[in-house]
């Protein structure tokens, strides 16, 4: 993970904040201790944090306006809201599924993490 961050600079730095690949401190240790410049890592968190801030920032207040609105129209945005996470947690979901990321994010659509790390099924286990 060290020698990818170190890589792909801002984009591995995103996508390691985007996907739940290991907890963030491990991210920040490895991140610490690969060569990644600086700016890289400062950019490529806020870009992979913003999203997911926005999002359940939006959720948070749709539903508290719902709850003290107490009207048809305030339940509806929120449920569309609430699907709309849905439907992107299961798009990305399909898409790395299908092996279109990297081998880490594919183990961890297939589930094949433990603790944070990949781990081979006993079929590609290297004698």
């Amino acid at each position: 993970m060290s020698r990818r961050l170190a890589r792909g600079g801002v984009r591995a730095v995103t996508r390691a904040r985007l996907l739940p690949l290991a907890p963030f401190t491990i991210v920040n240790l490895i991140a610490g201790a690969s060569r990644v410049r600086m700016r890289d890592y400062l950019v490529g968190t806020a870009a992979g944090m913003v999203p997911g801030i926005v999002v359940f920032a939006l959720f948070g207040d749709r539903l508290r306006h719902a709850v003290r609105a107490r009207d048809a129209s305030s339940f509806a945005l929120l449920g569309g809201v609430a699907a709309g996470l849905i439907a992107i947690g299961l798009a990305l979901h399909r898409y790395y599924a299908r092996g279109a990321g990297t081998s880490t994010t594919r183990a961890v659509a297939r589930g094949d993490m433990r603790f944070g790390v990949p781990v081979r099924p006993q079929h590609e286990a290297r004698g």
